[in-house]
């Protein structure tokens, strides 16, 4: 057994640790006072881990609730070589080389000289990643809340917005009663310093909330988001709780700017949505109102027909975006009922039979604005182009193809003698849009509109 065996693992992440003075065959690792790796926090169990000093070394678990970490991934029993990383709680380790640390080093790292370490570094690029994938400012605010825990090893956190001088507590952790009590004097420093530890307010300067609280270890981090205003991140532990893990001040600063950054995005979504609601009300207050007194002043049938797809078209761009998603057999149903009505004052014949047999599928309301648009246009096609006297459709839905069918009588040329307009190009994009195709073939006096799609739209 090498003597230096005490020494091969490294500290690289954690509260500041002794490690065993004397070579053994293995140590054991917990928290209670008889381990030889002594882990004081509460995750920690009284017997968690063994290490055995063997050729390779092996770790295990010992029934732990908290579990231990190998390069990343939850492990019961493994093997160590050089290089390998050990996470146990809030303490990372790696297995160092036995002659790269004396025995029974003590190793405490500056927290204002350290670099990230590469642990919680690999936290920060994860959070980064995954909160541009986040779409709500709760989800976001939480996922910054509980990133900071992780990666800092304080015990409650919360998020503040400072805009007023109340500094309103948007978000915390955990939930619990009195998680919300906090110190007000570090967050009222921080309003002009922008980062502040507990430990920078000498003992004498600190105000009774912190000691009725028995804070003793805090950190409060501003960052301005965007033009909505200042964002506060505040962290805390207790009398009796582990401190905090070392170079806390720059991580939480890192995260909170990528989750400020984040909220920005959000907030600027949202304005956008606002901006383009504002512009649909405008259209269908108009410009709505216009084109239904045209239905009125037309002087033939063919005219108001003409205005009313219009009409619909509009209403589909106004209310779709901001609809929810719709099954798809409602919205068969309504545009079913839409071209019944409308070809009823053209004065033609429709035969649509109802189907029983559509999947219980849902369309976001995107994809259900390109189907209904696609089905009217293709009746206004029958109708502008042909004098149409009789319309068919028929819907086979079978997963994973949707197929509609419009079939019409009238004069129409032969689709090879077309030379395709704005009409013909709309109907392939959308049915582009829609994952499929559209073609035109005749059968015997009827010209055939066939839309071959995905059965749940672009999103299938």
């Amino acid at each position: 057994m090498n003597e230096k065996s005490v020494a091969r693992l490294k500290q690289i992440q954690g509260p500041g640790l002794h490690f065993p003075g004397h070579a053994r065959d293995s140590w054991l690792i917990g928290r209670g006072s008889d381990c030889d790796l002594v882990l004081a926090d509460p995750q920690i169990s009284r017997q968690h881990a063994r290490i055995d000093w063997t050729n390779p070394p092996t770790i295990r678990d010992l029934g732990s609730s908290a579990g231990i970490m190998v390069n990343g991934q939850a492990v019961e029993q493994a093997e160590l070589a050089a290089g390998d990383r050990l996470g146990i709680g809030p303490w990372c380790f790696v297995l160092a080389e036995t002659s790269a640390w004396d025995e029974g080093r003590t190793v405490v790292v500056d927290a204002r000289a350290a670099s990230v370490a590469a642990p919680r570094l690999e936290l920060l690029l994860d959070f980064s990643s995954r909160v541009n994938r986040v779409s709500s400012e709760l989800e976001v605010q939480r996922f910054i809340l509980e990133t900071a825990l992780l990666g800092s090893g304080f015990r409650r956190a919360a998020l503040i917005d400072l805009r007023t001088s109340e500094s309103t507590v948007l978000a915390s952790l955990p939930d619990a009663p009195g998680s919300t009590d906090f110190s007000r004097q570090l967050i009222e420093t921080a309003r002009s310093r922008r980062l502040v530890e507990l430990r920078q307010i000498p003992a004498g300067d600190r105000s009774a909330s912190v000691a009725a609280l028995e804070v003793s270890s805090a950190l409060a981090v501003v960052e301005a988001v965007d033009d909505w205003g200042d964002l506060l991140l505040y962290l805390d532990t207790r009398q009796g709780e582990a401190r905090e893990q070392p170079d806390t001040a720059r991580f939480c600063q890192a995260l909170l700017r990528v989750g400020s950054l984040a909220l920005a995005r959000l907030h600027h979504q949202q304005a956008l949505w606002d901006q383009r609601e504002r512009i649909y009300s405008d259209l269908h207050d108009d410009l709505g109102a216009r084109l239904l007194n045209q239905i009125y002043r037309a002087r033939t049938p063919a005219d108001a027909d003409e205005v009313r797809a219009m009409l619909q078209d509009l209403r589909d761009v106004v209310s779709r975006p901001a609809g929810q998603p719709q099954p798809l057999s409602e919205l068969l149903a309504a545009v079913r009922s839409e071209a019944a009505e409308r070809l009823e004052n053209a004065g033609v014949e429709l035969a649509w039979p109802p189907s029983d047999a559509i999947p219980d599928v849902d369309w976001n309301p995107a994809d259900a604005a390109n189907l209904s648009r696609a089905i009217r246009e293709a009746l206004s096609n029958g109708l502008r182009h042909a004098g149409a006297s009789r319309f068919t459709v028929a819907i086979d839905a079978q997963a994973p193809d949707l197929h509609v069918r419009i079939a019409h009588d009238g004069d129409f040329q032969a689709p090879e003698d077309w030379s395709p307009g704005r009409g013909i190009n709309g109907l392939i994009k959308r049915s582009l849009v829609l994952g499929g195709q559209v073609e035109w073939h005749v059968e015997g006096d009827q010209l055939i509109t066939h839309f071959h799609i995905k059965l749940m739209g672009s999103t299938a």
